[in-house]
């Protein structure tokens, strides 16, 4: 069976990043890996979330230090092993 490779770009401005990955952990076909992409100057500002992020099994985070949502798509594409990657926002 085909694999998916979920990138999510982010700067985790808001909690919908939490919600938006649950909801792909209920799919039929689950992911065989979520990568969250996030510049590191946003992890200091909203250390809420990401430590939530952090605590969640399915998801690798990988910090950079550059931000940008296509340098941030682009990154994650590197590091996925899936047969398919799907690239959604964050909300």
């Amino acid at each position: 069976m085909a694999s998916i490779s979920v990138v999510i770009p982010s700067i985790i401005r808001t909690p919908d990043i939490l919600d938006v990955i649950r909801c792909l952990e209920i799919q039929t076909l689950v992911p065989k890996q979520i990568l969250v992409i996030i510049p590191h100057r946003y992890c200091i500002h909203n250390s809420i979330i990401f430590e939530e992020l952090q605590q969640l099994r399915s998801v690798s985070i990988y910090t950079t230090n550059f931000a940008g949502q296509v340098r941030q798509r682009v990154y994650g594409t590197r590091l996925a092993t899936g047969d398919y990657i799907l690239q959604l926002d964050d909300d």
